[in-house]
């Protein structure tokens, strides 16, 4: 996976002005008191066009399920790559089992069709992604489209009376309105809100339709607790890494550096709480002296 490159100084500079969604707000500074307090409010929807970080575009990502080893990838926004947030690849693995039929082997897997991302009948494609502050956590919805049967089931064999048999497609399998979930707990550490353990959820309809008989029963729960844990695991892993956590600690950082009202002054940390509206306060700790 590709390192993110670029500093939260470089990122102050390019980034973000005040926008809709944000206020700004400290105590009044009397001579020689220490630490006066400024804060940043977040809006729930400060992720969406319009808001305060609404110039990421992330809602412009695009996740892709993939056949084959890193087929499976995450296109952030052409904003956010000139951020230097990174692309980002992963694994789908196939569900696969082998069955000893005393005269040779079965062999079952149910995969995803194609491997060429840039394919939209033969891969999973998302169609929206959702972004929101809840408080001290980010909320991601991704959720992907439901046109035709997502997966297929098949069957090879080979073994003394058979020969090698090629692979057969003997299943469609359907993951309708596949929804991956993730939250990104946010944390204070120095003067940077961090991104702390990300944990994802999934859910889908799931159905099997028969093409054709196999020599073995497919478990068909095994597979769904197999797609389930793939998807979940694999969007787990594309958010929870450094290039994608280190890109949203750094925006939310570069709104802190560019915040006039602690221009010049030196800040000592930040202090994060939900706000009344379910978003997010900042409180800029600095140290001032006359």
């Amino acid at each position: 996976m590709t390192a993110l490159k670029v500093g939260v100084t470089a990122l102050a500079g390019a980034l973000f002005a005040f926008g809709p969604g944000m206020r700004a707000a400290h105590a009044g500074d009397p001579a020689g008191a220490p630490s006066p307090e400024h804060v940043l409010h977040l809006a729930p929807g400060a992720f969406e066009e319009g808001g305060v970080l609404g110039a990421l575009e992330i809602t412009r990502c695009r996740v892709v399920l993939a056949a084959g080893e890193n087929g499976s990838v995450l296109e952030v926004s052409p904003a956010m790559a000139q951020r230097g947030f990174p692309g980002l690849a992963f694994t789908f693995p196939p569900f696969a089992r082998e069955y000893d039929l005393g005269v040779g082997t079965a062999s079952v897997r149910v995969r995803i069709p194609g491997t060429n991302a840039a394919d939209p009948a033969t891969t999973l494609q998302s169609t929206s992604f959702g972004v929101r502050i809840a408080g001290t956590h980010l909320r991601l919805e991704v959720r992907f489209e439901s046109e035709g049967p997502e997966f297929l089931g098949e069957y090879a064999l080979d073994g003394p009376l058979t020969g090698p048999v090629p692979w057969r497609h003997v299943l469609d399998v359907q993951a309708d309105g596949l929804l991956v979930t993730a939250d990104l707990p946010l944390v204070a550490q120095g003067m940077l809100p961090t991104v702390g353990e990300v944990t994802t959820g999934v859910d889908f309809a799931f159905a099997v339709a028969a093409l054709g008989a196999a020599p073995v029963a497919i478990d068909s729960a095994a597979v769904k607790e197999h797609i389930a844990a793939a998807a979940r695991d694999g969007l787990r892993a594309l958010f929870a890494s450094q290039g994608f956590r280190g890109g949203l600690s750094m925006a939310l950082g570069a709104l802190i550096l560019a915040e006039p009202s602690v221009a010049g002054l030196p800040v000592r940390g930040i202090e994060l709480a939900e706000a009344a509206d379910g978003g997010l306060d900042v409180r800029i700790l600095t140290a001032v002296t006359r």
